[in-house]
């Protein structure tokens, strides 16, 4: 939940210009999938979860390393 939070921030803050960068991650699907767990929690698919875990989340994390690295080098960061 915290991670599409901030999704949704980061989302917001920029008009969704930021993500539109990087389109080999389905943000808006990440941002939805914390409004399900919020808002509908006993409507979860618990092994829908797992799997998005277990294979999104690795790929989501090296990504997230990647923007990171590229915005040190443009000293955002």
């Amino acid at each position: 939940m915290a991670v599409g939070e901030a999704l949704k921030q980061i989302y917001n803050l920029t008009k969704g210009t930021f993500f539109a960068q990087y389109p080999t991650i389905e943000w808006k699907k990440a941002m939805g999938m914390r409004d399900i767990i919020a808002h509908h929690y006993f409507d979860v698919d618990h092994e829908t979860i797992y799997v998005v875990c277990k294979e999104y989340i690795p790929v989501m994390n090296e990504a997230v390393k990647d923007i990171l690295s590229e915005l040190e080098k443009q000293e955002w960061l």
